[in-house]
């Protein structure tokens, strides 16, 4: 088999979605469980928020939007059988349970969060009840998004 740009693409998506999954994983699994329990948790969450636009976690993460569309276009045109339906589903998964996810409920629960005064109560108790346990729902279907998405892409460059 001849490696080309494309299969090059599908492997760094596929690696791309799998190394973003564990992000989200060892974000919902481990640092929210910490700050939940911590004092300042929901201020360190506010800081963890504004600080994401300007990591590689955020580039990567808004940049495989793009990467899926692109590569899904691509096989749309070029590609036929199983590795198009894999690279399809892995543009629909990565786009709805990241992009959608993400646009719709994590960031809004987070411009929520930072518009509240530290310290507060109502801050605390909102963060532990509210924003804690809905936060990491939706970041678990972005995790299984990425993941699966990560599989999809893998399918693909083997079959191709």
């Amino acid at each position: 088999m001849k490696i080309t740009g494309f299969h090059l693409a599908l492997l760094l998506a596929s690696l791309t979605s799998a190394m973003l999954a564990g992000v989200f994983l060892a974000f919902s699994d481990v640092v929210m469980r910490s700050l939940a329990k911590a004092d300042g948790g929901a201020q360190a969450m506010q800081i963890i928020n504004r600080e994401v636009f300007f990591s590689v976690f955020g580039v990567l993460l808004w940049g495989m939007l793009i990467t899926a569309l692109a590569i899904m276009g691509y096989a749309l045109l070029h590609l036929n059988g199983p590795a198009k339906l894999m690279v399809v589903a892995a543009a629909l998964l990565y786009g709805v349970g990241v992009g959608v996810v993400s646009g719709l409920f994590n960031v809004p629960m987070n411009n929520l969060l930072d518009a509240m005064a530290w310290p507060s109560t109502q801050t605390t108790a909102y963060f532990q009840a509210s924003y804690v346990p809905d936060w990491k729902a939706w970041n678990h279907v972005r995790t299984a998004a990425c993941i699966t998405a990560a599989a999809c892409y893998l399918a693909a460059l083997l079959t191709e």
